[in-house]
């Protein structure tokens, strides 16, 4: 029998939304879980981190007899706090989501569920973020049976360190749900527009962030092509080393010299 792993759960929506409280019902019966999660919504903060002022952390009985927090900042945040400060010894596992609202393609630059995950990950500690591509709906009806599936999976095929999984599932009735693919990332992201609020007579220049669906020509082998097709993408995403090591390469040499002219210093 498997013994229960250490799971870290967080997201973006707030310590009280659905999608948390879906991960937790869904992966208690298989892992010791401490829930430490935003006081409320912070989505569009990515891997955001608050310096300006104390983090206030307040525990919580939302969540039976799993310990619960619930912070005054960003996903990032609360990551950080939980592995220094709230809990006793790192997880095996960090687990975000259940987002309302899907982060594929380029979107998790911004995702604060992608960001919690991000934050554990640079601190040697895996994870998986979890998305539903509807912000509207309340309940992810198919989604729950598949999570422990997915937790097992990579239970037994450990992610490389500097990788993690991103986990977007479609907007489907169930019986119109295709499956899963593992995929590439597609470059479909959130454009703003910015709409002028001429409505309030102030003294203030306020804009408004409108966001449309930019799309892109993609492969039809990435996670925003099949999501729209009703399948569940999973994305290895690594970010641990970022270097363009081909431009390094190639433009090392000429860079240094010629930024180390002589005549520059003169």
């Amino acid at each position: 029998m498997r013994s229960k792993i250490k799971i870290l759960l967080t997201n973006d929506d707030g310590i009280d939304a659905m999608g948390l409280f879906y991960l937790w019902e869904t992966l208690k019966k298989i892992g010791d879980l401490v829930v430490v999660a935003p006081d409320k919504e912070r989505s569009g903060v990515g891997t955001g981190i608050t310096i300006s002022n104390p983090l206030q952390a307040e525990k919580v009985n939302l969540y039976s007899d799993t310990p619960a927090w619930k912070i005054d900042g960003t996903p990032a945040d609360c990551v950080k706090l939980a592995l220094t400060a709230l809990l006793c010894s790192p997880p095996d596992l960090i687990v975000s989501g259940i987002n309302h609202g899907s982060n594929a393609g380029r979107n998790v630059f911004y995702s604060g569920t992608v960001g919690g995950v991000i934050e554990g990950m640079l601190r040697g500690v895996p994870g998986i973020a979890f998305s539903y591509s509807c912000v509207d709906t309340p309940i992810f009806s198919y989604v729950k049976s598949f999570i422990p599936h997915i937790i097992e999976y990579v239970i037994d095929h450990p992610l490389p360190f500097g990788s993690f999984l991103n986990v977007n599932f479609p907007h489907v009735e169930e019986e119109k749900f295709q499956g899963f693919k593992m995929v590439r990332q597609g470059k479909r992201f959130w454009m703003e527009t910015f709409k002028y609020n001429i409505e309030k007579k102030d003294r203030y220049n306020k804009y408004w962030m409108n966001m449309v669906c930019a799309n892109h020509k993609e492969d039809h082998y990435t996670d925003t092509t099949l999501l729209d097709k009703g399948y569940a993408t999973v994305v290895p995403i690594h970010v641990h080393e970022l270097t363009d090591h081909q431009y390094l390469s190639e433009k090392k040499q000429i860079f240094e010299q010629t930024l180390n002219k002589d005549s520059l210093y003169v």
